[in-house]
C-alpha cells in the first residue's frame, strides 16, 4: 500500500516540498470565508461523528447493562485509543467492553461485535450503491471484475439482512458446531435484541456514515479537488468500503489504508494524488488522532 502511494506521487514528480507547498496553499486559502467555514464544520463534525457511534453503543449495551451517554462516549474513545495498536477493530470492542462493569463484560462482547457489524453493513451498502452508480456513468468501470464485486456485495447484504432477521435460527445453526459452543455466551445477547433496537442502532450507524462522508467532501473542496458532487460522494463511499474491508494490521490505526484506497479510486477521475493524500491525512488527524488522545484519558479513567 505504501509502495503504491509512493509510486502514485513519484509519477506526478511529487516530493515532500510539493506536498508542503500544497498544504501551505490550503492553509492560505482558509482566509476565504467559504474554506474557513468548511474546515470548521469538518472539525465540529468529529465529536458529532463519535457521538453517533456512542449512541449506537449505548443502544446496544442496554441489553447487557444500562449505561449513560457519557459512559458510552468514554468507552468509544477508549476503544479508539486502543485501536491504534490493535488490528481489525479489536481495540474498538475492547474499549466498549471496558466501559461496563466487570461481571457483564463477557456478555457485552456480542453487543460490541454487533455494533461493528452494523457499521460494516452501512459501509457495504453505500459501497454497493456507489459501485453500481459509477459503473453506469463510466464504461471503464463496467468490467467483469466490478460486476463480480457488485454481485458479491449484493449477496453479502442479503446474507446480513437474513442473519439479523433470523438471528435465532442463525444461532441455533451455529450451535451445531463444537467450536461455537465454546464462545456462544459471548453472542447470546444478540438473540435478545428486538428489531426496533437494531434499526435504531442502524440509523445511528447511517448518520455517522453521512457525517464522515461530508467531512471528506468538505476537505476535497478545501484542497481544490474538483469533481461533481455525486461523483465525489460515490468515490468517498468506495474509499470507505475499501477502508472497511482491507485489514488494518499496521500501527497507527488505518493509516495507509485510506490513502491507498483514495489514490486508487480518485485516480480514475484524474484527481491529483498529492491533494488526495493531504485530504486523507487531514481527515485521519481530525477524526482519529486528536480524538484518540482524548481516548487515552478515557482509557485510564475506565481502569
Amino acid at each position: 500500500m505504501f509502495y503504491h502511494i509512493y509510486t502514485a506521487l513519484a509519477t506526478k514528480q511529487t516530493d515532500l516540498k510539493t506536498l508542503w507547498q500544497l498544504l501551505a496553499n490550503a492553509l492560505d486559502s482558509l482566509r476565504a470565508p467559504q474554506n474557513f467555514i468548511l474546515v470548521l464544520l469538518c472539525a465540529l463534525f468529529a465529536p458529532l461523528n463519535w457521538a453517533f457511534e456512542s449512541l449506537k453503543w449505548q443502544t446496544l449495551a442496554q441489553r447487557v447493562e444500562p449505561i449513560s451517554f457519557s459512559k458510552a462516549y468514554q468507552g468509544v474513545l477508549a476503544g479508539l485509543a486502543i485501536g491504534f495498536v490493535l488490528p481489525n477493530h479489536v481495540g474498538d470492542a475492547a474499549g466498549r467492553v471496558m466501559s461496563l462493569r466487570h461481571d457483564h463484560r463477557y456478555e457485552s462482547i456480542g453487543a460490541a461485535l454487533l455494533s461493528n457489524a452494523l457499521q460494516l453493513f452501512v459501509s457495504v451498502f453505500g459501497g454497493f450503491l456507489a459501485l453500481v452508480w459509477l459503473m453506469s456513468i463510466d464504461r471503464r468501470l463496467a468490467t467483469p471484475a466490478t460486476f463480480a464485486a457488485a454481485s458479491i456485495l449484493a449477496v453479502a447484504l442479503i446474507f446480513g439482512v437474513l442473519l439479523i432477521w433470523k438471528k435465532h435460527e442463525s444461532l441455533l445453526f451455529l450451535k451445531q458446531f463444537g467450536w461455537f459452543n465454546k464462545i456462544k455466551n459471548f453472542f447470546q445477547v444478540i438473540e435478545n435484541y428486538h428489531i426496533t433496537e437494531i434499526m435504531r442502532a442502524l440509523s445511528y450507524a447511517f448518520l455517522r456514515y453521512c457525517t464522515f462522508s461530508f467531512q471528506f467532501y468538505f476537505l476535497l473542496i478545501v484542497f481544490n479537488v474538483q469533481l461533481p458532487f455525486h461523483t465525489a460522494i460515490a468515490c468517498i463511499m468506495l474509499v470507505f468500503l475499501g477502508k472497511t474491508l482491507i485489514p488494518a494490521f499496521n500501527f497507527l490505526s488505518d493509516l495507509g489504508v485510506r490513502e491507498f484506497t483514495s489514490i486508487y479510486v480518485f485516480g480514475f477521475f484524474n484527481c491529483p494524488p498529492t491533494a488526495i493524500v493531504l485530504v486523507t491525512l487531514s481527515l485521519w488527524i481530525i477524526n482519529l488522532l486528536l480524538p484518540s488522545l482524548v481516548g487515552v484519558l478515557a482509557f485510564w479513567k475506565l481502569k
